[in-house]
């Protein structure tokens, strides 16, 4: 049974970035928009069968809908094609690991993408953890999906445990950010794990912790963004 989760998994995931490859495959390179920007990267691109694409912005939307089209299917045929939440939400957890590739190539100034990541992954996640009866797994999960959140498309599967999650793995989930942030110099990464412990803080009604980590999270506020 193992033997057939890895196979069904790595063929899933095979697919899905074979997927984002196709999508993506049709755009070459785009010399004359480059500037001062990475042209190696996915995101100059553009189709060369296709319509002309007047400039940079036109190249951005065209590779954020392109990403958009195959993120959606796969989160279709995980809805509809598998019916172990253990597969799913492993499947669903590297999901929400693609957003560093992902933003870094496509712009999505009309949030196409982010709410991909922030709604549907969050609701079909949510779904299948429902149903799933390994909650330490679970919150392995969680802490994976949440543990570094650079473009903020992750943060609604922890402001959202407590429908999956029992008070004794969000605790545990506390416990280590509660670590990460004492060993933690970068102040973004501890930004980011207080953000986590007050939200959970606030799922359990914890008032003491969820006050005092708020404070320390205007503290950092403060640090990070005066001018």
């Amino acid at each position: 049974m193992a033997n057939q989760y890895e196979m069904r998994l790595k063929e899933v995931k095979t697919d899905f970035f074979a997927n984002l490859a196709s999508k993506v495959s049709s755009y070459s390179k785009d010399e004359n928009s480059s500037g001062n920007r990475n042209i190696g990267s996915t995101r100059f691109k553009h189709n060369q069968t296709g319509p002309a694409l007047s400039s940079p912005e036109d190249l951005d939307k065209g590779l954020s809908e392109a990403y958009a089209r195959a993120l959606r299917t796969f989160l279709e045929e995980i809805a509809s094609q598998i019916r172990d939440p253990a597969t799913c939400l492993e499947l669903l957890t590297q999901i929400y690991e693609t957003d560093n590739l992902v933003f870094s190539d496509a712009t999505d100034d009309e949030g196409l993408l982010a709410e991909i990541y922030i709604r549907d992954a969050n609701e079909l996640f949510i779904q299948y953890a429902a149903s799933f009866a390994d909650k330490e797994k679970l919150a392995s999960l969680v802490m994976r999906i949440c543990i570094s959140d650079r473009y903020g498309v992750r943060s609604t599967i922890a402001e959202n445990a407590r429908k999956f999650l029992g008070e004794t793995e969000i605790r545990m989930l506390i416990e280590v950010l509660q670590r990460l942030v004492g060993k933690e110099e970068d102040r973004h990464a501890q930004f980011n794990y207080l953000y986590l412990i007050n939200s959970f803080a606030r799922q359990i009604e914890d008032h003491v912790l969820f006050h005092a980590t708020l404070e320390k999270l205007q503290d950092h506020v403060n640090t990070l963004y005066k001018r």
